[in-house]
């Protein structure tokens, strides 16, 4: 290429032009068979002549879509300096006979002069790129990258809010969500690279919709599980009213029908309290068979709930007279009586000592719950 003529383009020297094109017409031409240099055009666009690019653009418009040896037109140059001016005298190229976009050719890994722009921060030439041809928000590169996935990597936090907020008003909110080749959209690039201003910018009022629906759901999964758990504890409830009652039932027939081996007649009437044997074992019998009975109807009584409960507890009171009167059944003569009635009352002591030491076991951990809250509220 003629040195003159890179130099004028250089310089942005429009009359040098003018003069060289007056000694050779065909200057331009010769110049755009060189694909391996740049062109004059490159020249100028790169030194943002704009004068002297609007000039060669009108002259010769097809030198806009030339590519140099690194594949890139002039757009490409002068986007990524900044140069808006020139930005604008080109995108004025008339490519109508060539069916060509400046603003969608790639160059290289599928870089557009959005992709350069945006990568330098250049927001007025951002803004006259989209305005000119907003399908350039579009365009990704060959690793899969927006121009916001650019922006984002090259910390340019202005590009970032300026490409957001062209790609909501041309309704093209998906790119916000786009991802590259390695699954990663460019929320979660600035994510990475804690870029909060940019993460304000980048999250979509969907999202937000999406987390607030997230937290819906899990609060209905909460209520779930809380049912749930109310019906495990309420069979459970019920399982142990069932063993209870079985218990009780159990115990007071042994109380009505006592074990014959403890008989001295034929019949197996009565309780041979004479013979030391005998007598130890009846007493034992009656200890421990008393203590479950009397445990038995605590766990009943504790365990209802509901408005069946009064009745039921004046219920286990006269089924505790009754089996206080077997009891007193249970011997032949009064002083045994009396011996069976005090027996009752250590099995009673033993069971109210058995069932505090239950509610104390139940309340322990709510006791450790409450002293934290407690000492919480203390704090503050």
């Amino acid at each position: 290429m003629d040195e003159s003529l890179v130099k004028a383009a250089r310089d942005g020297d429009v009359t040098t032009l003018h003069n060289l094109l007056k000694e050779d017409p065909q200057i331009l031409e010769r110049a755009s068979l060189d694909h391996f240099a740049d062109s004059p055009l490159h020249v100028a666009s790169l030194s943002g002549k704009s004068e002297f690019v609007e000039q060669i653009v009108t002259l010769m418009p097809s030198l806009a879509i030339e590519t140099n040896q690194k594949g890139m037109i002039p757009l490409h140059l002068a986007s990524s300096k900044g140069h808006v001016e020139t930005v604008r005298k080109l995108l004025k190229a008339n490519l109508v006979d060539d069916g060509a976009n400046q603003c969608l050719v790639k160059v290289g890994e599928g870089w557009t002069p959005l992709h350069c722009a945006s990568q330098k921060g250049k927001i007025s030439v951002i803004e006259g790129l989209i305005s000119d041809c907003p399908e350039c928000l579009e365009q990704v590169t060959a690793k899969g990258e927006t121009v916001l996935h650019v922006a984002v990597k090259a910390n340019q936090f202005e590009a970032v809010k300026v490409l957001a907020d062209n790609i909501r008003h041309h309704n093209l909110q998906i790119l916000l969500k786009a991802e590259d080749q390695k699954g990663k959209t460019a929320y979660q690039l600035a994510a990475a690279k804690k870029q909060s201003q940019a993460l304000e910018v980048l999250k979509e009022d969907d999202e937000i919709r999406e987390e607030h629906h997230i937290n819906v759901e899990s609060d209905g999964e909460a209520g779930g599980k809380k049912e749930e758990g109310k019906k495990g504890e309420e069979t459970q409830r019920n399982a142990i009213l069932v063993v209870a009652a079985l218990i009780i039932t159990l115990t007071y027939q042994s109380m009505a029908s006592p074990p014959s081996s403890f008989a001295v007649t034929d019949h197996g009437s009565w309780i041979g309290w004479n013979d030391t044997t005998i007598a130890v074992l009846a007493l034992l019998f009656i200890i421990f068979n008393s203590c479950v009975f009397l445990q038995s109807v605590y766990v009943v009584v504790t365990t209802l709930r509901g408005p069946i409960v009064f009745p039921v507890r004046v219920l286990t009171l006269f089924l505790m007279l009754c089996y206080s009167i077997l009891l007193a059944g249970f011997c032949y003569n009064s002083q045994c009586a009396l011996f069976a009635y005090v027996v009752l009352g250590i099995a009673l002591l033993i069971s109210c000592i058995l069932a505090q030491q239950n509610f104390f076991i139940q309340c322990m951990p709510r006791c450790r719950r409450q002293q934290p809250e407690a000492s919480s509220l203390h704090s503050q």
